[in-house]
């Protein structure tokens, strides 16, 4: 079966508590209601394409403890291929903390995982380039060792002409300054808002603006405008 998606790495389960606002310092307390846990990181990417009729996989690993348990029954209730997802024996799933306010806001506090522990050997070429397109996000191209499978996987993705698409999150000013020069170069669909594109063009040394991107070799740049939507630039045109 050939795939429509595949992402590399990002494979992580959100824990939300809700707050009525953030804790103003030392010693200060706060009362929630609980906390619940959800499908976080590229799942959110994964299971939206599945939803619109897509076939997608995921490559990563995850630990064999009750937030693994529930992220791959999350993806696989979705229909998302979790044959490539490798089981670390012993090993804790990535998690995130998200502290949400009742206005929204929201704070996040990363619980480490073997999510970041996928080296390149472990990474099938042949599935990346057997895929439509591959979704890369910016967590595991900046972390150690899975930055070098999803160096991998982009490299293949590219050279056998699928469709890139790059997402270089909140933490773009982290990822090694070669390895982002090579996202963006390959990326055919670059995707993030105002405050990540500053990161990424302060780290490459060029004006906050998607007609620097698509110079240095980016296809298309979507802006994220949150409630306002998005727009489109390419060389030739910007859409709203």
């Amino acid at each position: 079966m050939t795939l429509d998606l595949i992402a590399v790495g990002d494979s992580t389960v959100d824990v939300v508590i809700p707050v009525p606002r953030f804790l103003k310092g030392n010693e200060d307390s706060l009362h929630s209601a609980g906390m619940e846990r959800h499908m976080g990181g590229s799942s959110n990417y994964l299971i939206t394409a599945s939803r619109l009729g897509l076939r997608v996989g995921v490559v990563d690993c995850i630990g064999d403890d009750s937030l693994g348990d529930f992220y791959r029954a999350g993806l696989e209730a979705e229909g998302v291929d979790t044959s490539r997802i490798i089981v670390r024996r012993g090993g804790r799933t990535t998690g995130c903390v998200v502290v949400l306010t009742n206005r929204g806001k929201h704070a996040y506090i990363g619980l480490e995982g073997v999510s970041q522990t996928l080296t390149a050997d472990e990474l099938d070429e042949d599935y990346v380039a057997g895929t439509k397109a591959f979704f890369m996000s910016g967590y595991p191209l900046a972390e150690a060792p899975i930055s070098g499978a999803v160096v991998k996987a982009l490299r293949a993705a590219h050279t056998a002409g699928r469709h890139v698409f790059f997402d270089p999150s909140p933490i773009a000013d982290k990822i090694q300054k070669e390895k982002l020069i090579e996202a963006v170069k390959s990326t055919d669909t670059l995707i993030l808002n105002d405050r990540e594109m500053g990161l990424v063009a302060t780290a490459l040394g060029v004006e906050s603006e998607p007609a620097s991107l698509i110079r240095l070799g980016a296809k298309r740049v979507v802006l994220k405008r949150g409630s306002d939507g998005c727009s489109i630039h390419t060389s030739k045109e910007m859409r709203d």
